[in-house]
């Protein structure tokens, strides 16, 4: 029984390259997606003030496994005058973000409550990551195109 090794080039081949990229085009798309529906709770929604009254440990899916997550409730003034109390849609599985009693800015849209600060972020993780792949797609998809051409 013989065994015969051959030696190849370190690295992706053209089709590594273009699936990076595909891969960076669809972390933008999601990306893209994301800040549109930011924007339209940040036009469309009603800005107000709320004031957190508890915290709340509801157990909840979070990438594919089930944990616990501290949500707050915020107390806040709602159009006709009345005081009402819901859950704010931000929460975090380890330290808590607001002290009871903090003033926040929040956004009510479509009966949900939103965070106003994270409705304004740009995500730059996200865009880093698909800067990264695109970059990195194309470290491999410009060589192996170039000896492919015979350059």
């Amino acid at each position: 029984m013989f065994i015969t090794l051959t030696y190849t080039e370190p690295g992706m081949d053209i089709g590594g390259g273009i699936l990076l990229l595909l891969g960076a085009a669809l972390i933008a798309g999601f990306w893209e997606h994301s800040r549109r529906k930011r924007k339209k709770v940040l036009l469309l929604g009603r800005p107000l003030f709320a004031t957190v009254a508890e915290y709340r440990s509801e157990f909840g899916r979070v990438a594919g496994a089930w944990t616990t997550l501290d949500y707050p409730y915020v107390t806040y003034q709602d159009e006709e005058g009345a005081w009402k109390k819901e859950r704010l849609g931000y929460a975090t599985s380890g330290n808590r973000e607001f002290f009871i009693g903090h003033l926040i800015e929040v956004v009510h849209f479509e009966g949900v409550l939103y965070y106003r600060p994270v409705l304004e972020s740009w995500d730059l993780p996200v865009i880093g990551m698909a800067a990264g792949a695109f970059i990195f797609g194309l470290t491999f998809l410009i060589p192996g195109l170039a000896s492919w051409l015979g350059f």
